[in-house]
């Protein structure tokens, strides 16, 4: 079996990091290209790369049995990717409940139609909600507090689907609310590689006398950093004992010097630290040094963590929120806050560790072992490759049900008519499917 893989790879993207190890654990079971549009500063792989264009794609994909697409978030690295879907239907993994950014950017600066952007949320939504949308897009303090949880348009994936793949089962449940062909959780693959970056023999990034917390990734709200300064600056002997470094991109101004204010107010200039981005060996070290890492999100837009798999891999101790795809990491591998009651539980939390940091490390163990069984290689090549082999038995049901949808289409054929039923029930005899539940 020949498979081309969509992806961005550029080592700024995460998921360019992620494909380098997934592909490669397909490729163990099937022929995997890397279909790509990114040429500078990629990540290393053996694999065969093919540079594709909107003129010359559908005739590369004749040479290829079935297509992945990885879709995220972030129009930049996944709207090319999203071109070739809506004229060829693939299998596609899906890295972030919520799309709503990515398809708000597609719509809004890379069709450059926005237009086509309002139509299809009131064609989702209705037109009052689509208001609401609008309206809060006019300030950022109004758009942060937006749930975009309930307008998240990854429908807009589905009738170019012929599976979906997610890492969480918090996901899977997401989508099978709203789509109804083969849907497969799959643990997520990633790796450790700041391990390996050099280390710094005077590294002078964190007080040593204190018990120093780490988060790291684009500085929004949804990390809850001002929860976490809030927490910090209500006790004096948090403010003794704990220093709190925030790493990643600062580009969110309005939160950032929501967050400097914050810190002032609090008096903590000289307990946290917004750094922005580093050098990798400088984050290599930051990472190896941190007591405990932070990887808080409320609400839980990402499908899975990459960020919190790299640090259980690492064996470091994390603190994350109990939603989404963090609830499902064991309670003996990271440190859980409840989200409706953020502050308390991080105080609450943070007092223990500055009682007993030794004992607390303790996760960190626990969190390496768990994280090499289930976001193992060989588990996510096999897991995957079934899946695919799967659709692959599943296509001549896929034909004949689009085949029968045109035929109902032109004698008018309503949802509610018994015959809807009867051919359903008769589909299902034939193909013995579990297709509309997921494998």
């Amino acid at each position: 079996m020949k498979i081309a893989w969509f992806t961005p790879f550029s080592k700024k993207s995460a998921i360019g990091r992620y494909s380098k190890y997934a592909a490669k654990a397909l490729s163990y079971h099937a022929d995997v290209d890397l279909l790509l549009t990114d040429f500078d500063d990629l990540h290393d792989t053996d694999l065969h790369k093919v540079y594709y264009q909107s003129d010359n794609i559908l005739t590369l994909l004749g040479d290829y049995d079935y297509c992945v697409y990885n879709i995220g978030d972030y129009s930049g690295f996944h709207s090319q990717i999203y071109d070739v879907m809506q004229q060829h239907k693939g299998i596609v993994i899906v890295h972030d409940v919520c799309l709503h950014n990515f398809f708000r950017e597609y719509y809004l600066h890379y069709l450059e139609k926005p237009d086509i952007y309002v139509d299809t949320m009131v064609n989702l939504y209705g037109q009052a909600n689509t208001d609401n949308i609008l309206q809060s897009a006019l300030a950022a303090d109004a758009w942060a507090k937006l749930n975009l949880l309930n307008y998240h348009m990854s429908e807009l994936l589905y009738p170019h689907s012929l599976g979906i793949a997610v890492h969480s089962m918090h996901h899977a449940g997401f989508v099978q609310s709203g789509y109804f062909g083969p849907v497969k959780q799959i643990p997520l693959v990633y790796g450790s590689e700041w391990e390996e970056w050099s280390e710094i023999s005077d590294f002078k990034g964190y007080d040593t006398s204190k018990i120093n917390l780490l988060t790291v990734g684009m500085i929004n709200p949804n990390k809850r950093i001002h929860s976490v300064i809030s927490a910090i600056g209500s006790d004096v002997d948090f403010r003794a004992n704990f220093n709190f470094t925030c790493i990643g991109s600062l580009d969110n101004e309005e939160y950032i010097n929501q967050l400097r204010q914050q810190i002032i107010d609090l008096g903590l200039e000289e307990t946290v630290k917004l750094l922005g981005y580093v050098e990798h060996d400088v984050l290599a070290n930051y990472y190896k040094n941190a007591d405990i890492i932070l990887n808080l999100r409320y609400p839980p837009y990402d499908g899975a963590s990459a960020s919190l798999v790299e640090q259980m891999l690492a064996g470091k101790t994390a603190i994350v929120s109990d939603t989404g795809f963090y609830s499902e990491v064991p309670n003996d591998c990271v440190l859980k806050t409840d989200p409706y009651n953020e502050e308390e539980s991080l105080k609450n939390i943070l007092s223990k560790i500055m009682k007993n940091i030794t004992q607390y490390k303790d996760y960190g163990y626990n969190a390496k072992l768990y994280a090499e069984q289930a976001f193992s290689t060989i588990t996510y090549g096999k897991s995957l490759y079934e899946f695919i082999c799967h659709i692959d038995f599943l296509k001549p049901m896929y034909s004949l049900t689009d085949l029968i949808g045109e035929e109902l289409n032109k004698i008018n054929v309503k949802p509610e008519m018994p015959i809807l039923k009867t051919l359903s029930a008769e589909i299902e005899r034939l193909f013995n499917s579990r297709s509309f539940t997921g494998v």
